[in-house]
């Protein structure tokens, strides 16, 4: 009876050690500073599900925003923005420069994501296209340059 006792504890005991093991991998608590969560609270009150992750030294937050548009925002140490991801809805999103390059030199691509990026005051925009089955990654400059060196 003690051997099965003993069994039985050892069991439990190994699968309580193995659950807080997977559950420290899968969620990584972070501490944001006050006045980067105060400057985000401020600048983004309708989103309290935001997700607090780290970039090197950078705080990166991602939630939607009240019109329900995914965005993502670097924060440095001082709390400056110094880069973001907006994730548009649709073709329609992006500047008219932009649209007319999708429709001619991209005609009969579907597109099936569109991320305006902005980096240190230069906006680009990601694009996930794809026609035939075939998947292609653009990247574009604002005035529509296709970058080199993307995918």
């Amino acid at each position: 009876m003690k051997a099965l006792k003993f069994i039985f504890v050892s069991v439990m005991l190994a699968f309580a050690i193995t659950a807080t093991a997977q559950n420290e991998k899968t969620v990584k608590k972070i501490d944001v500073p006050e006045h980067i969560a105060n400057k985000f609270s401020n600048d983004h009150p309708q989103s309290p599900n935001a997700k607090w992750s780290m970039d090197g030294e950078n705080y990166v937050v991602e939630f939607a925003t009240a019109d329900g548009v995914n965005k993502k925002l670097w924060y440095n140490k001082a709390g400056e923005i110094h880069s973001e991801e907006l994730t548009l809805k649709s073709e329609n999103d992006l500047p008219s420069r932009l649209r007319d390059i999708m429709s001619g030199k991209y005609a009969g691509y579907k597109v099936n994501r569109i991320v305006e990026v902005k980096n240190v005051g230069i906006t680009s925009y990601r694009l996930r296209i794809e026609k035939d089955g075939e998947f292609k990654d653009i990247l574009l400059d604002a005035n529509g340059k296709e970058i080199d060196g993307f995918n």
